[in-house]
This record gives structure tokens, C-alpha cells and sequence, in this order.
């Protein structure tokens, strides 16, 4: 039993059992039965017989993707997985092509902004809205496409990446909240624009190795006036994309910068902005720092709670992003590693993962699981998370397996509808 690999187990009743089937679990108690193995294929129509007459249901073990593509070509209908109707993630596999390519062109024209900023030319705001507005379409259809294409880093454009990546998650979560798609469009273009004043710091002391000194440290708190001043230029643009970019470094207990204001003259959009600014910058690798743990962010994010962030902001924040966020690298207590590919509202802790490197973490092996259905490894045990790691840990690059091929999903299956509901409309 121990050596039976199973891809996917599927719950079904026994007027729909064939010979060859594998059956790994039973609607009773396994002594209670005749049967004299936890686990066996069906061989003849006697045990067929058998298992109908003592069984209303069964679970069936399908150990190939082959197998079980076989089996729902057959059944003609919805699968029932470990008790819950498992749909495949077409949204996701639909999506995920426009939504790298939106990563990848939006990234492009940050950093192409940020070098027309250096050399004294206007910005470009058209550009930067149609970026935005990708985003929120891409984030609206399916979110996790998205969510997962950011998390393809690259230190070296460190600046204009980042500010990409506040974007998109400040969307996320803005249409989380339930904001309108006016607000929504304001926080995306305030969070692209947030540190475009960085433009202006010497690349010398923005990409720094090791500790800042006094007067390093005056310039770079200089980046949100210099912002300021810059998006001032622009004709038409929103006060609210300024006042974030003058504000996103205050605090809650009025110690920040520029300004040092008090909490209630920080708009919520600088607050919410602050909150995601900080987190990307911990989960990600910069000149001057390694990328920690999302988990070690959380930590700091509630330690600044009431003192830096916002603390209704940063708890709901912290809780939608779940303890795995999408598109976080996880090791599994068998060894193996994944990324997280979707999260359960109400099952936190049993995310959809793909599996990616076997037990000695070599590369060449993908499976996507369900964690919230119990799917079993080959040892005869449940899969499940141990740690979650940073982001490229063991040469982990999430983009290689960002492809259609690698989710090896049925397309007959039915789409999961995205819930859109909004528990937190009273902080709009």
C-alpha cells in the first residue's frame, strides 16, 4: 500500500465501480468490512459485487493523470472530490499568459519612465494608466494569475519591479475591500507612482551594499518631496496619487517623514500604500538586504501596528494575503517543495499547491495538489506545509513553471467562481 503512488482520489458511488479500479477508502471502517486489505484494485466482478452489496460509496485511487482523464471522460459529469466538487483552475490557466505579459510590459515601462525622469522629460501618464488598467482587468478576471506572475523578481530593477508589485497587490487588495473602480484606479496609479522620485537619487547610493550613512540616509528620506514634486507637474492628476507620494513613509504615531504629521492628516490610500510598501520590501531580495519569509514580514507588519501602520489596515491585510500567500515558495514535511498556487477562505492552512522538486529538492517533477482534500504522498501519508520559504530559495525560479503544460489540468472540468465578497467596506 505504501508503494501506491495516486494522482487524484475521487469519491464516488459503487454503481459506478469498474474492474481495474483502485479502491482506497470506504464508507466504513475498513475492520468492519470482509475486506482483508486497506486498499486493493478490483479484480473480478465477485469483489465488484462484494464492495456494491457492502458499500453505498467508495473512494477510487486514480494513479496516472491517464487513469483519471479516462474516468472523467466517462462520467459525464461533476467529480466529487473527498466531498467537495473540485474544479479545475481554468481561470487561472486562461489568464496566466496576459497576466505575465502585463507583469512584464508594465515593469518595462516603470523603468523606461524612471530613465525619461532622469534625463528631465515629462512623464508619461498615459502609459502608466494603461498599465494600471491592465491590472485591474487581469486582477478582476482571476487574481492569482497576477498574484503569482509578480512574484518573478529580479533584484537588479529592484526599484521599478517593486513599485510594480505594491501596484498589483495594492489592486488586489483594494478590490478585496470593495472599493469602486474609480478607487481602485487611483490606489494602482498612486502605488506605481509612489517612489518615482527615486529616479533622482544617485544609482550609487540606491543600490548601496551595506549599511547607509547620515547623509546617504538624508537623500534617500528625499524621495517622497522629490515624488511630489515631479507627479505636481502633471497636469490633471489626481491629488490623492501626490498626497501618497508625500506620505506613504508618515507614521501612525506621527514620528515619520517628510512631514511628521499626525495619523488623522494621512490619507487611507498613503496608509495602505505604507503597509504593502514595507511588506514587498522584506519578502524581496534588495542591494542592501536579503528577501525574508512573508511570515517575518507579518511580524513586523503587527509589531508596527498603532505605531507605523494602520492596525485595522495591517490585520486585514495580513489576513487576507492568508498565512501562504499566492505565489509563496513552501517546503512540504516530506521535503519536497511547492508554490502556492491558490488559497481556501475557509481552509487557510490547505492551500492548492504545485509541487515542484521531488523529497531531495531536484527539479524535473511538477504535480499540482489540493491540500484541503487530504491528497496522499506515496508513504501513505497526507501531504502538508512545514515552512514557508523565501522567495528563489534552492534556485527556485516561480516563472519557469508558469506555463500551461505545467498544471497538467482537464479541460472538461468546470470553472471555480471567484467569491467577490466585501467583509471590509466600513474602512472605505
Amino acid at each position: 500500500m505504501n508503494e501506491y503512488t495516486y494522482l487524484k482520489r475521487v469519491k464516488m458511488g459503487v454503481e459506478k465501480l469498474k474492474i481495474g479500479m483502485y479502491v482506497g477508502k470506504l464508507d466504513k471502517d475498513w475492520k468492519d468490512s470482509p475486506f482483508l486489505f486497506q486498499g486493493f484494485p478490483i479484480e473480478d466482478q465477485q469483489q465488484l459485487e462484494l464492495l456494491r452489496e457492502e458499500c453505498r460509496e467508495v473512494t477510487v485511487d486514480f494513479k496516472t493523470q491517464e487513469e483519471y482523464k479516462n474516468y472523467l471522460m466517462g462520467a459525464g459529469d461533476v467529480v466529487e472530490l473527498e466531498g467537495e466538487v473540485q474544479h479545475a483552475d481554468m481561470q487561472l490557466l486562461e489568464e496566466l499568459p496576459q497576466a505575465l505579459k502585463s507583469f512584464d510590459e508594465s515593469a518595462k515601462t516603470l523603468k523606461i519612465l524612471m530613465r525619461q525622469v532622469m534625463q528631465g522629460n515629462p512623464i508619461d501618464l498615459q502609459r502608466v494608466e494603461k498599465s494600471v488598467a491592465e491590472c485591474i482587468n487581469s486582477l478582476e478576471r482571476y487574481p492569482e494569475a497576477l498574484l503569482l506572475a509578480i512574484n518573478n523578481k529580479n533584484g537588479i530593477h529592484y526599484t521599478a519591479e517593486h513599485s510594480m508589485r505594491v501596484s498589483v497587490i495594492a489592486i488586489a487588495f483594494g478590490l478585496e475591500l470593495g472599493m469602486s473602480q474609480e478607487q481602485v484606479r487611483v490606489l494602482g496609479l498612486s502605488a506605481m507612482l509612489h517612489d518615482i522620485g527615486k529616479a533622482m537619487i544617485p544609482h550609487k547610493i540606491i543600490n548601496k551594499v551595506g549599511k547607509l550613512d547620515k547623509d546617504e540616509t538624508q537623500i534617500i528620506k528625499s524621495h517622497p518631496k522629490e515624488s511630489f514634486r515631479l507627479l505636481s507637474k502633471i497636469e490633471g492628476l489626481s491629488e490623492v496619487v501626490k498626497e501618497v507620494a508625500l506620505s506613504h513613509h508618515e507614521r501612525e504615531d506621527g514620528k515619520g517623514y517628510p512631514r511628521h504629521i499626525p495619523k488623522d492628516r494621512v490619507s487611507r490610500y498613503a496608509k495602505l500604500v505604507s503597509i504593502i510598501d514595507a511588506y514587498d520590501a522584506i519578502v524581496s531580495d534588495r542591494p542592501y538586504n536579503k528577501a525574508r519569509e512573508p511570515s517575518h514580514a507579518f511580524r513586523i507588519l503587527n509589531h508596527g501596528k498603532g505605531k507605523k501602520f494602520d492596525p485595522d489596515l495591517v490585520e486585514h491585510f495580513v489576513e487576507w494575503l492568508g498565512i501562504y500567500p499566492v505565489g509563496s515558495l513552501v517546503e512540504m514535511v516530506t521535503g519536497e517543495l511547492a508554490i502556492v498556487l491558490k488559497k481556501h477562505s475557509k481552509k487557510s492552512m490547505s492551500p492548492r499547491v504545485m509541487i515542484v522538486t521531488d523529497e531531495n529538492k531536484k527539479t524535473g517533477y511538477e504535480k499540482v495538489i489540493d491540500l484541503s482534500l487530504m491528497e496522499m504522498h506515496s508513504n501513505g501519508k497526507p501531504y502538508k506545509i512545514k515552512s514557508i520559504l523565501v522567495s528563489n530559495a534552492h534556485g527556485i525560479n516561480i516563472r519557469r513553471y508558469l506555463g500551461h503544460e505545467k498544471f497538467n489540468v482537464p479541460r472538461w472540468c468546470e470553472n471555480v467562481e471567484v467569491e467577490k465578497d466585501s467583509p471590509f467596506s466600513k474602512y472605505l
